[in-house]
């Protein structure tokens, strides 16, 4: 991947890995290299604000320095956005909004809504539709098979709207997805079998359709080993919660020797750390910054 031109990290992995920890810790790795950084979040219960200690951005962008910033946008909101720009008429768009015809038509094309996101991403990267200019967009996508269907969405309304600005913007991004020099997926797990094999299976329904690549694999929360925290080596290994850590340990060695053996790639081990809130995000940036060269991001 080119380091210069990718200006697209897409976010994903089982629900409960620690997701949009990584991608706010991404963002902020990348505002340390100099980019200029939109979060962009997709989650009405919203999170990463809380990271950044900015207020929720609820659909409006929250800057948490001068070159990174924040937006929530669930798939809808971003839907009604994105018709909002193409139509650039406030009036006929609150009417549009208010009949039932509009509403069946946003909720029935198939992946108008997740389409939607890539284009605020796309806007936010021109500097267009009242959002601020940046180098990179980091996208905290829903979890797997959802992430999947975001990037498969471009096509399939390419496939259901003929003509006109929609289906032109649909083209136009998927193309950008299939350029690995653009597009970037970051996937997140767990060393848990089943967060691994769901990642694994990600990873083959992402080349067979549509064709992505995944850049980077994030195995997040890993254990010390017992041995290297010095307050644990003290105790007997008989102590229950000296046992309990060294089983789990365990687990987590046979899901990277898994991992060493089947994912072929770029790969990163984020330790479970006990900060929290921006020293939590401190650390893990610090963490990441050494792989942003495989999501071709580095500078």
């Amino acid at each position: 991947m080119d380091p210069h031109r990718c200006s697209l990290v897409l976010v994903t992995g089982k629900g409960g890995v620690g997701k949009t920890t990584v991608a706010v810790a991404l963002a902020g790795a990348l505002e340390e290299r100099g980019r200029r950084v939109l979060l962009l979040e997709s989650d009405p219960r919203e999170s990463a604000h809380e990271l950044l200690a900015v207020a929720p951005s609820a659909g409006t962008v929250v800057s948490a320095s001068d070159a990174l910033h924040l937006l929530d946008l669930p798939p809808r909101r971003a839907a009604d956005r994105v018709l909002e720009q193409r139509i650039a008429l406030p009036g006929v768009m609150r009417r549009l909004r208010e009949r039932e015809l509009y509403r069946h038509f946003v909720e029935g094309c198939p992946g108008l809504g997740e389409m939607s996101l890539l284009e605020i991403a796309r806007l936010a990267l021109a500097g267009d539709g009242g959002l601020p200019r940046v180098d990179v967009v980091v996208l905290d996508a829903p979890a797997s098979g959802h992430g999947r269907a975001l990037l498969r969405a471009p096509a399939l309304v390419a496939g259901a709207v003929v003509g006109g600005p929609i289906a032109a913007a649909a083209t136009r991004l998927s193309k950008r997805i299939a350029d690995p020099t653009r597009t970037a997926v970051v996937v997140v797990t767990l060393a848990e079998e089943m967060a691994v094999t769901e990642s694994l299976e990600l990873r083959a329904a992402l080349r067979a359709d549509p064709g992505v690549e995944v850049g980077l694999l994030a195995v997040n929360g890993l254990l010390p080993v017992v041995e290297n925290v010095p307050r644990l080596s003290r105790w007997r290994r008989s102590e229950p919660a000296v046992e309990l850590w060294v089983q789990r340990r365990a687990v987590q060695e046979a899901q990277l020797a898994r991992l060493a053996a089947e994912w072929h790639g770029e790969r990163v081990e984020l330790p479970v750390l006990a900060e929290r809130g921006r020293g939590l995000l401190r650390a893990l940036t610090a963490h990441l910054s050494p792989a942003l060269g495989a999501v071709g991001t580095g500078r």
